[in-house]
């Protein structure tokens, strides 16, 4: 009896030991899973924003390396506002995209001007809504507004070219209209050669 029951307790002690070790690399293992994901998440080179859904809203939990640059640090004092505080008023159609993303569980992409929390002047956003289970939207936003200004100084140059040539044409075809309209009306006002028959000098012209 004694026997069987010091058996059983060291049964118990090296399940226990076991499952103390398990239960020990299980979480090592995510702890070194959580660093690895924070590491790349904070290095991703595009300003990234971390948006959950708390409590009927969402709030701003997290940011990488490259969003407090874009914002000079500013983003760090919004830490925990929500999507309503931060765009509800000026920029509802953020708002929608953030909820949209999270209730159709689906990736939105987008381009669209924006104003930053950093300064007053305007630039033009790529911007991606990504939704993450359970409760996340991962909003990255890459600052594309020297494409946009170079595309749209292309389209000014392309524009500009073409109401240039569409003025040298007219003004080429007026010259042209010009020119013809005064010959047209000398050859009505010239004398007409005609060819009479002559009995003495066959085939002499005549001017009238």
């Amino acid at each position: 009896m004694e026997v069987a029951f010091v058996i059983g307790l060291f049964a118990a002690i090296a399940a226990f030991y076991i499952e103390s070790k398990r239960r020990q690399r299980t979480e090592q293992a995510l702890r070194i899973s959580r660093k690895r994901y924070q590491a790349q998440y904070m290095g991703i080179p595009v300003p990234t924003f971390t948006w959950q859904w708390q409590q009927g809203e969402f709030r701003l939990v997290d940011y990488n390396n490259a969003a407090i640059t874009w914002t000079d640090g500013r983003i760090q004092s919004l830490m925990g506002k929500t999507v309503t505080e931060l765009y509800q008023q000026n920029r509802p159609d953020i708002a929608e995209d953030i909820r949209t993303c999270y209730r159709e569980k689906t990736n939105i992409h987008k381009c669209f001007w924006y104003n930053t929390v950093s300064e007053d002047s305007k630039h033009y956003v790529d911007v991606t809504y990504a939704y993450i289970p359970d409760d996340f939207v991962l909003v990255h936003t890459s600052d594309i507004t020297d494409r946009k200004m170079a595309e749209e100084n292309l389209q000014l140059a392309h524009r500009t070219l073409e109401h240039r040539v569409s003025q040298r044409t007219q003004e080429l075809q007026q010259i042209t209209a010009n020119w013809i309209t005064p010959r047209k009306s000398c050859d009505a006002n010239r004398p007409k050669a005609i060819c009479a028959p002559n009995a003495t000098r066959p085939g002499i012209v005549l001017i009238t």
